[in-house]
């Protein structure tokens, strides 16, 4: 098992409260537990941990890359009301083999698309209720085929058939500027508390940012 150097933008949150404190450090994720140290004690023999968790569910922040947008799910709901999430969900220990398979498995039964394990990047971890984690992928996706837009720019598509037993309406592409705006994005509608997290989503896209300019 190898530590590895977690120099991405990485977020631990607590009863609501977002604290950055992976930002400089090293981290290792064995299965569905994942640990992190800080950066001077990862090099002794039997580094001690500051933060130890079990991941029981994962998220993918997926950007669309030519239209620099970030892919939502919207979920068919009753009485009027609105649902919309990141692609996610929770682990399924009999056959998911690690966190990264469980996030790359949910992508596909909510979105249809594929991801390879080694494009999801760690990016952030939440505390659940009831202690247990989960953990919020960065990858990058290629163009959607959209079908009409609104006045933020957002695309919407048809999910494909079969997608997530029938329970995905359709998905959106959210220009990233709309979604870094709490006021504005269509996460407002999440029933996850982190989604609409400011940090989490300025840790974001000031990734983003840096990735942008890695590649000039």
């Amino acid at each position: 098992m190898n530590i590895l150097e977690g120099r991405k933008p990485f977020l631990a949150s607590r009863e609501g409260k977002t604290d950055i404190v992976l930002l400089s450090t090293f981290y290792e994720i064995e299965r569905f537990y994942l640990r992190a140290y800080n950066e001077l004690d990862a090099y002794l023999d039997e580094p001690e941990p500051y933060l130890e968790i079990v991941l029981s569910s994962a998220a993918v922040l997926a950007r669309i890359m030519n239209s620099n947008s970030i892919l939502l799910v919207e979920f068919e709901v009753e009485d009027g009301e609105r649902r919309v999430e990141l692609p996610s969900g929770k682990v399924k220990e009999d056959t998911d083999k690690t966190i990264f398979d469980a996030a790359a498995r949910e992508f596909y039964e909510e979105t249809g698309g594929t991801i390879l394990l080694p494009d999801l990047k760690p990016l952030s971890v939440v505390r659940h209720k009831d202690e247990r984690g989960g953990l919020q992928f960065y990858t990058e996706i290629p163009e959607l085929n959209v079908e009409q837009s609104d006045e933020f720019g957002r695309g919407y598509i048809t999910p494909p058939r079969g997608t997530d037993r029938g329970g995905v309406a359709r998905l959106i592409t959210e220009p990233l500027d709309v979604f870094l705006d709490q006021e504005k994005t269509l996460l407002m509608y999440s029933e996850n508390p982190w989604a609409v997290d400011e940090v989490v989503r300025l840790t974001l896209g000031m990734h983003i940012m840096e990735l942008d300019r890695a590649r000039e």
